[in-house]
């Protein structure tokens, strides 16, 4: 399986809302036809925030971080995190030229007509963290409990095979999969670093 990154292609647009380049930026942009505004934030970022939250675009980078007016903080993470964050959407519907598909051992992979590149990555969801500027990686996220990962490793269930219902989980800063959380690799490592301790602990 090839990880080569997709383009982003925005998508789950609202009906009213298309999209275009900025010719000096390369940036895209969303037209709102029914308002007659345009945004550099995708409707959806939007759309799903709670009550006292507001999404806003730093100017000079282009990065957009979320505000919370009740609390007086700022987070680079959409607030909704477990919902916002899912690795794949079966109810939204892809635009060409990507498909969905599943490999061997029921996992969703992507593929472009265009480019005829195949990626872990779903193109909708790379399109959102990427609005985010999460996937920057000199930026610093700050999750609970210190699980930054959570941003930009997103879990999905295999659909098919003999791993269907498994988890497994998606890094969309190196597009690579893995079988094992973040968190369970976390824990393996932490024993591991005790276990060494005691033998040289009982060593000396």
């Amino acid at each position: 399986m090839a990880t080569n990154t997709p383009s982003p292609h925005p998508s789950d647009l609202p009906p009213d809302v298309d999209y275009a380049k900025d010719p000096e930026t390369g940036r895209v942009y969303y037209i709102d036809h029914a308002n007659e505004t345009n945004s550099f934030i995708h409707p959806r970022l939007k759309e799903e925030l709670p009550p006292n939250w507001e999404c806003r675009m730093e100017p000079t980078t282009g990065k957009i971080f979320f505000v919370d007016h009740a609390n007086k903080t700022t987070s680079r993470s959409h607030p909704r995190h477990k919902d916002f964050h899912r690795h794949s959407d079966s109810d939204v519907e892809l635009q060409s030229p990507y498909n969905q598909c599943l490999d061997a051992e029921g996992r969703h992979f992507y593929t472009n007509d265009e480019t005829k590149t195949t990626s872990w990555l779903s193109p909708v969801k790379l399109a959102e963290l990427e609005a985010t500027g999460i996937l920057d990686k000199d930026t610093e996220v700050y999750g609970e409990d210190g699980h930054a990962w959570k941003s930009w490793i997103l879990e999905d269930v295999a659909e098919s095979g003999l791993n269907k219902g498994t988890s497994y989980w998606v890094n969309y800063r190196d597009g690579s999969v893995d079988w094992q959380s973040p968190e369970d690799k976390r824990i393996a490592r932490q024993k591991n670093m005790e276990r060494r301790a005691q033998r040289e602990a009982t060593q000396d």
